[in-house]
């Protein structure tokens, strides 16, 4: 074998090694694609917060995600009972859900990386 030839198959060799890992890397990821739900007009309800529009559900029923059902509990909300949330005017589209709640590890359960505030520790 010519040195060219080996240089040659080295490199092919590593550009087929880099794509399978490539390959590999996005097949293993978590977060899967989701494309937005359409909004299915019959879904529409009214309740006592404002109207909402869903999307059709898996088995024909209808799913209405990230509809508050009380307000943040921040400065003097804090610790205490919740409160209705706002009503809102118009329609809302109730599609995807909200944020999600952070989970603060402790010393008792958990690795102690999240911080307060929702920040990782390094």
């Amino acid at each position: 074998m010519t040195r060219v030839n080996r240089a040659n198959l080295v490199g092919r060799s590593t550009r087929r090694l880099a794509s399978l890992c490539l390959i590999a890397v996005l097949g293993c990821s978590t977060t899967p694609i989701r494309l937005p739900e359409p909004v299915a007009k019959a879904s529409l309800r009214h309740p006592p917060a404002g109207s909402v529009l869903g999307t059709k559900g898996l088995y024909g029923g209808f799913a209405w995600r990230g509809i508050p059902y009380a307000a943040p509990p921040i400065g003097r909300r804090r610790f205490r009972a919740p409160v209705p949330a706002a009503t809102w005017q118009g329609v809302r589209e109730a599609i995807a859900f909200g944020s999600i709640c952070p989970q603060y590890a402790s010393s008792t359960n958990g690795d102690g990386s999240v911080s307060e505030g929702g920040t990782r520790r390094e």
